[in-house]
């Protein structure tokens, strides 16, 4: 790629994909793209063709990037579970999940209720319970997917996530969903960090390490839920 041509034509592209070719320099500094507001399978192996463009490791053994979808709207959240299976069958995706073994769906908490209504909540727990429960369909059809986990990221806005802080039930409340949607099984829970959650986090050690324990002890006991049931 032509980094002079391209800034020329889009100064932000071109420091977009700048930032992205610093990846495979310290792989520690990422290890998430996600899409925002994804509605098509395109949005996603355009990602998949922008990170190979930059250099970087994609659908082999060495990589380290998820690929995360991000829901925004009600029209979104009932599009997921489609566009997953749409994506489960397309066989650079599936390559790729078969390296990282994690299938990372993020959903807007606050944007969708914004844009939909308080309703949208609603959809929010339909989208993440149907998706956790067609992870058996998955691995029957495709077995090298045989490890594969679901992970549910709340992209925060409740406020649970500003001001609330008992970052504990955003495992809790996947657990839940996964029991009644009938899932076999659920992998952790991911949460931004934001509001009260950052004085947590980054509060004394012991506070701190209280919390952690805490999270850790909630995902621990929604997947025993989950596969115990």
């Amino acid at each position: 790629t032509n980094d002079e041509i391209l800034n020329k034509s889009s100064k932000t592209a071109a420091r977009v994909f700048g930032r992205l070719k610093l990846i495979k320099n310290d792989l520690d500094i990422f290890n998430k793209l996600i899409i925002a507001e994804t509605n098509s399978i395109v949005n996603v192996l355009a990602a998949f063709l922008l990170l190979k463009a930059s250099g970087n490791i994609v659908a082999e053994k060495e990589t380290t990037i998820d690929i995360v979808t991000l829901s925004e709207s009600v029209k979104d959240l009932v599009n997921l579970p489609n566009l997953i299976s749409q994506l489960i069958d397309d066989p650079i995706y599936r390559k790729h999940l078969f390296y990282r073994e994690k299938l990372i769906i993020m959903i807007a908490k606050s944007d969708t209720v914004r844009r939909n209504g308080r309703g949208a909540e609603s959809s929010q727990e339909e989208a993440s319970g149907k998706l956790y429960a067609m992870l058996e369909q998955f691995k029957n059809k495709y077995p090298e997917l045989k490890n594969l986990k679901i992970h549910g990221f709340s992209g925060g806005g409740a406020a649970l996530q500003r001001g609330g802080g008992r970052v504990a039930e955003v495992a809790h409340n996947h657990g839940r969903i996964a029991r009644y949607f009938h899932a076999k099984t659920i992998g952790p829970s991911l949460l931004t960090i934001q509001g009260h959650q950052m004085q947590i986090l980054f509060s004394p050690s012991s506070i701190a390490l209280n919390t952690l324990e805490s999270l850790v002890a909630q995902n621990l006991h929604a997947r025993a839920q989950t596969e115990l049931k």
